[in-house]
């Protein structure tokens, strides 16, 4: 078969194929069982004499290379090989779907479906089904589509570097305002009383991470010492974060902070700038908007050198251009277990775009 006829047969034949396809998960279900074989008959053997010197070991013999897909013959039809390489390209056709048959059963399936691919293909080319105006017209969108994918993989998806995409992530990040954040813990008890006691106790050296376990009704935060994590301003109830962010690192709030939930005891560990979204893990994502914004580019310039003419008044509609649309990814704050200081809106996405 022609790489045409290939073609033709895949385009023709794919939806009859899908019924195939099922049906042959069925008939292969029915299948006979293996005969068991006999048992080996054992035969004893003289042991061997032992050995003055280790015997050399033996060396790894040359790894054989794979045999290659199209040189694989699996079956025949009318007298015309049927290989691996046809079985795989099959199988692309199907994707997920070949997911529901047993791996012992999906080789039977493939060769069904090619063999009737193959059959109605031939039974189309004697009814001249290849020759009609409306099969050529979409053999030639195929054509058109198919070299316009070469043509972006070439002219754009090649062109876009490692140095391209760290640029452009830089740009991302110093554009970015991101927010300052304390890593706090806290101590949540019923009363104020309590609250002032347990400051004293800590001003006279009591270890903070001590009496979180043993005095916080906050159980969730106090086996971990009270420890809250990373949080900006936004994140906290108000009362709670005014006083958190106000505290030095290192420092224990003189005042106990009544909220809600009861008193709580703020300590400050560290404060910083929260740290922008990583270069590995949005990479792959800022190539798809070089991407997204190469294309149009390159589509805008080859359409500033075309004579295009729109007959009649058509409305304006959106481009069907089947490229990867930017979205943003948020970055969340460290996750806190307490039910103390409550969430406040969900944080604002970073704006480096993903898809």
């Amino acid at each position: 078969m022609t790489p045409v006829q290939s073609r033709v047969a895949r385009f023709v034949g794919t939806a009859a194929i899908a019924a195939t396809l099922l049906a042959s998960a069925s008939a292969l279900a029915q299948v006979t069982p293996p005969v068991e074989p006999a048992p080996a008959v054992e035969t004893p053997v003289a042991p061997a004499p032992a050995a003055e010197t280790p015997a050399p070991a033996a060396e790894t013999p040359a790894l054989t290379a794979e045999p290659d897909p199209a040189t694989v013959v699996v079956a025949t039809l009318n007298g015309e090989p049927i290989t691996l390489a046809d079985l795989d390209a099959m199988a692309a056709d199907f994707g997920d779907a070949l997911a529901q048959f047993q791996p012992a059963e999906r080789t039977q399936a493939l060769i069904d479906a090619v063999v009737n691919l193959r059959l109605m293909y031939a039974q189309a080319e004697t009814m001249g089904l290849g020759e009609t105006p409306a099969f050529l017209a979409q053999m030639e969108m195929l054509r058109q589509r198919a070299l316009q994918n070469a043509y972006v993989q070439a002219a754009v998806a090649d062109l876009i570097t490692e140095e391209a995409i760290q640029a452009r992530y830089d740009q991302e990040v110093a554009a970015m305002n991101l927010p300052e954040q304390v890593h706090a813990r806290h101590i949540l008890v019923n009363t104020e009383a309590e609250a002032l006691d347990i400051i004293n106790q800590l001003n006279g050296g009591a270890d903070f991470a001590t009496l979180a376990a043993q005095l916080s009704i906050d159980t969730g935060t106090g086996a971990q010492g009270g420890d809250l994590g990373w949080f900006a301003e936004g994140e906290m109830i108000q009362e709670f974060e005014d006083a958190a962010f106000a505290i030095e690192p290192g420092q224990v709030g003189q005042v106990p902070v009544p909220t809600q939930f009861g008193w709580h005891v703020i300590k400050v560990d560290e404060r910083r700038r929260q740290p922008p979204p990583g270069y590995e893990e949005n990479k792959e994502l800022i190539r798809q908007i070089i991407f997204r914004e190469a294309y149009l580019a390159e589509a805008e310039r080859l359409r500033a050198d075309a004579d295009i003419q729109i007959m009649g008044a058509a409305p304006a509609a959106p481009a069907l251009e089947p490229i990867p649309a930017p979205v943003t990814e948020p970055i969340a704050p460290a996750p806190t277990e307490t039910p103390a200081p409550a969430p406040a809106a969900e944080p604002a996405p970073a704006p480096v775009p993903t898809p």
